[in-house]
C-alpha cells in the first residue's frame, strides 16, 4: 500500500479505515440489540390468548 499512496497518506487511510470499522462493529451492536429485544416483546405462539376447548 505504501508504494501506491505514499507514505504521507497512509495515516489517514488507516484512521478512516478505524472509524469506518467502529461505525459498522456499533451499527451491528444496534441491530443485535434491536432484534433482541423485539424478540422479548413478541409473546409465544399462543401465549396470552384464551383457550378454546
Amino acid at each position: 500500500m505504501l508504494l501506491f499512496f505514499g507514505p504521507k497518506r497512509l495515516p489517514d487511510m488507516a484512521e478512516a479505515l478505524g472509524k469506518s470499522i467502529q461505525k459498522f462493529k456499533k451499527a451491528s451492536r444496534d441491530v443485535k440489540s434491536e432484534i433482541e429485544s423485539s424478540a422479548e416483546k413478541k409473546p409465544e405462539i399462543g401465549e396470552g390468548k384464551d383457550k378454546q376447548g
